[in-house]
């Protein structure tokens, strides 16, 4: 992401080696300025991730539990049990 943003193509344009098939080194990238934001909005971020992960954990969670009945209402059907 940051080198095809504006900054990391401006700082590659600079660092590029090579006429015809153009190159970038590894001490070129190693010295890559990256833009870090502030740290009340890497916590946002952060934050904001942390929830989406606990929502799709309990998404999954709730996945399972309609599979289950599904497979329970499948099986009863099959063996007889329950008509539909």
């Amino acid at each position: 992401m940051v080198l095809n943003s504006v900054i990391g193509r401006i700082q590659t344009q600079r660092n590029k080696i090579g006429a015809i098939q153009t190159n970038i080194t590894i001490p070129s990238i190693k010295n890559l300025i990256i833009p870090i934001p502030p740290e009340p909005i890497q916590d946002k971020i952060a934050n904001e991730v942390k929830t989406r992960i606990e929502r799709a954990k309990e998404l999954q969670e709730k996945e399972k539990q309609i599979v289950e009945k599904a497979k329970e209402k499948i099986k009863k059907i099959i063996l007889g049990e329950k008509k539909i």
